[in-house]
């Protein structure tokens, strides 16, 4: 079985919650991802904010979405997974909460952040389930 702390995880772009939804927009964009880390205070994880969150944002609430601060829209903890915990763990973690981006942790400390990407070549090996139920 294939830990977690056995993959290569990535560099996290991440970005202060009282910042504006274009920042973090443009910070996307600048570093080619599809997601960003939101820190709040000391670099505590707060939110993981998604392209997909910010179209939905701007569909929702008109162009002016875009001008919020990240901590007046984003209203859900982060989801988070433990680096002693097994690539299937990960892959079931990421289909159950529909989500392609899983900071990893030590307990309070920030590891990486896993791809859903990163774990295609583990899963014919460690995920016991059927994707296609």
């Amino acid at each position: 079985m294939t830990r977690i702390a056995d993959i290569d995880l990535l560099t996290p772009v991440s970005l202060s919650s009282h910042k504006k939804v274009i920042e973090a927009a443009m910070l996307m964009d600048k570093h080619g991802v599809g997601s960003i880390l939101i820190l709040a205070g000391e670099g505590k994880l707060t939110a993981v904010m998604t392209e997909r969150d910010i179209v939905r944002g701007i569909a929702r609430h008109g162009v002016d979405y875009s001008h919020q601060r990240i901590e007046d829209v984003i209203l859900h903890a982060p989801i988070t997974i433990h680096s002693g915990r097994s690539v299937g763990d990960a892959a079931k973690m990421m289909a159950r909460h529909k989500i392609r981006h899983l900071p990893v942790v030590d307990g309070e400390r920030l590891r990486g952040l896993l791809s859903i990407r990163a774990l295609l070549p583990f899963i014919k090996d460690d995920v016991p389930f059927d994707f296609q139920d």
